[in-house]
């Protein structure tokens, strides 16, 4: 039914101001991964940190339905 992929897109220093259409967005803002789970679905969640864990690794992480 879908399929996503996340690319990393390199660093982006957090004093990046963020411009975002207003029409798509109703805010957007930098946080920390310890954060992520509290504004994200868990499925979602457990997506990105595998994402960060595979840059900081320098390896690929394969996933269904959000597990590993």
């Amino acid at each position: 039914e879908a399929l996503m992929f996340v690319y990393d897109g390199g660093t982006i220093p957090a004093t990046t101001p963020l411009h975002l259409p207003t029409d798509e967005l109703s805010a957007a803002r930098w946080v920390e991964p310890a954060e992520i789970a509290g504004l994200v679905a868990d499925r979602l969640g457990r997506r990105i940190r595998a994402a960060l864990e595979a840059v900081g690794t320098g390896t690929l992480s394969e996933m269904e339905n959000g597990e590993v």
